[in-house]
């Protein structure tokens, strides 16, 4: 028998087979595909992959003790195992399992973490935004992160705003003596890198050089950039 589904209906049934209902993001399902795809594609360039599997802390409890929309409306400390293709496994599930493995470590352990040596593997960790938003202090601590990113918000007034240029100085300041690499975001302008060069900051991230540009045209583009600057 052949049915005729409306395209409406259509796309109301990829969204409920493919993606969760309160977050809208893509579910297990959908994410299983997407993972043996990236295998597939990493087996021909010999390259790796971690996955990252995370789960919230004392979560059944709030659940259990205020309810599903209580606990559908909260932010938690996190548990976080993570497993690295083909070093820990070459499939989806064996990755996965290890994944789960790992972050069960973490809770044992103290819970608000996460699990695997992701420097020695050659891995970098980066804090974006850094002073917005959930990019605070603390995760300096928290988290082995090499680089600092300063966030696009006080580069964009660095020529106008004394308070803009302070807050860069001393993340500045703060990253070097902490030994991180700093990096701006949102660099877009001659001014801008300008001032961020005479706070001895050097490496930009933004428009400034080039927008977002397909493999071959970037290639292209960091030889010229070479040939010109270095």
């Amino acid at each position: 028998m052949l049915l005729n589904i409306p395209k409406e209906n259509e796309k109301l049934l990829h969204s409920l087979a493919y993606y969760d209902s309160l977050t809208k993001l893509p579910n297990r399902v959908l994410f299983e595909d997407r993972v043996k795809g990236r295998i597939a594609a990493l087996k021909r360039n010999n390259k790796k992959m971690a996955i990252l599997f995370i789960d919230m802390d004392n979560f059944k409890n709030v659940n259990d003790t205020y309810g599903h929309i209580a606990g559908n409306k909260l932010y938690s400390g996190v548990s976080i195992g993570i497993s690295i293709y083909p070093d820990d496994a070459t499939s989806y599930e064996e990755l996965m399992e290890r994944s789960d493995i790992a972050m069960y470590q973490v809770k044992k352990s103290g819970k608000n973490g996460f699990q695997g040596a992701l420097h020695k593997k050659g891995f970098k960790i980066s804090v974006d935004d850094f002073g917005t938003g959930y990019s605070s202090m603390s995760y300096l601590k928290k988290l082995p992160a090499e680089t600092i990113k300063i966030d696009r918000s006080f580069v964009y007034e660095i020529e106008k705003g004394e308070d803009d240029h302070s807050i860069i100085e001393a993340i500045i300041g703060m990253g070097k003596s902490l030994g991180k690499e700093v990096v701006a975001e949102g660099s877009e302008t001659i001014g801008q890198v300008e001032a961020l060069k005479f706070l001895k900051c050097y490496k930009v991230q933004g428009y400034y050089f080039s927008k977002p540009l397909p493999f071959e045209l970037f290639r292209k583009f960091v030889h010229s950039f070479r040939l010109k600057y270095l």
